[in-house]
């Protein structure tokens, strides 16, 4: 992550990330392709230089003779959109120009002050905890025997804990973060984005996606 990333910007990532988009991060935002139209759509989110809480949203794409259609700028909208309605409202895309071959399209995007961040974060850690209500630590045992980690393994050990943590939402949120810095410095994130993909048990993947999010935030 580059140094002094946004938070709003960060925030958008974490969200795109979430749903298996494959992020890059550029000088002052994020950029990923869009893969659900014919061409090739690039999509860019960035917060302005002099104004860093101003965030916009950018699309071009390489076919210079071929505008977008306003029915294809509405589909793209609305499909972002779906993405970060916890976080953000988008506005519909405007053609800006031409530039090295590529049409650009701008939108605002109105950040809603990372308050969707957190709501949603507390939204699942309600689910976590009415969801681990049915589960014991001998079943929560066998699902990390599941996901092959070994006993020092510090993803094996942040998921105990935060098992033993879940007595509420809000202690299950304090144990989720806690453990999340201890990924800062370590080689296990690699470890962690790959049983994202795998875990398919309800809880396990729920509390999964929470840490990852925080450690990635």
């Amino acid at each position: 992550m580059s140094n002094k990333i946004n938070e709003n910007i960060c925030n958008l990532k974490n969200v795109f990330l979430a749903k298996g988009l494959n992020v890059d991060e550029t000088q002052n935002g994020i950029k990923f392709i869009f893969e659900e139209t014919q061409d090739e759509i690039i999509v860019e989110f960035y917060a302005l230089k002099n104004n860093p809480e101003y965030v916009r949203a950018r699309i071009s794409n390489a076919q210079a003779d071929s505008l977008l259609l306003e029915s294809e700028l509405f589909t793209i909208c609305k499909k972002l959109q779906d993405y970060v309605k916890d976080i953000a409202v988008i506005e519909q895309f405007s053609f800006f120009g031409i530039r090295n071959g590529l049409n650009y399209y701008y939108a605002s995007v109105d950040m809603k002050v990372c308050l969707g961040y957190e709501k949603s974060a507390k939204d699942s850690a309600h689910e976590i905890i009415d969801q681990l209500k049915e589960v014991d630590s001998k079943v929560f045992r066998q699902e990390l025997d599941k996901l092959k980690l070994s006993r020092s393994s510090i993803l094996r050990i942040a998921l105990s804990r935060i098992f033993r943590g879940a007595v509420d939402a809000e202690e299950l949120l304090n144990t989720i973060n806690e453990e999340a810095e201890k990924f800062i410095e370590s080689d296990e994130k690699q470890i962690l984005e790959d049983i994202k993909k795998k875990s398919s048990v309800l809880f396990m993947k729920k509390i999964v996606d929470l840490l990852y999010s925080c450690v990635f935030r």
